[in-house]
């Protein structure tokens, strides 16, 4: 949890394939390197919290909103979950995307 009580890091320790990683904090920069398109970004898993989220209510359950990260960009950033099917930098179709998405 954050100095914020609404506002939480989230630490990830694995894969759902099970495929090992290095466990981290969910997060983005908002960097260059970080931009997806003019209106999102990719998320990666880093030593550093560098981002924050809240529970957002929506229909009939919850969306995670970023709440801050190290650049400053945060405000209306979603996080929104994606399968690569016809993505060219994950053509096996399988691999799924952790992406903020706002604007």
């Amino acid at each position: 949890m954050s100095d914020n009580s609404d506002e939480y890091y989230i630490f990830m320790k694995g894969r759902m394939d099970g495929v090992t990683i290095i466990p981290g904090y969910l997060g983005t920069r908002g960097e260059a390197l970080d931009e997806r398109n003019y209106h999102s970004y990719f998320m990666s898993a880093t030593l550093e919290k560098v981002s924050t989220f809240k529970l957002v209510e929506y229909a009939d359950g919850y969306m995670l909103k970023q709440t801050s990260n190290s650049n400053g960009i945060a405000e209306d950033y979603f996080l929104l979950a994606g399968i690569g099917a016809d993505d060219p930098i994950h053509e096996d179709g399988y691999t799924s995307d952790l992406i903020l998405h706002g604007d």
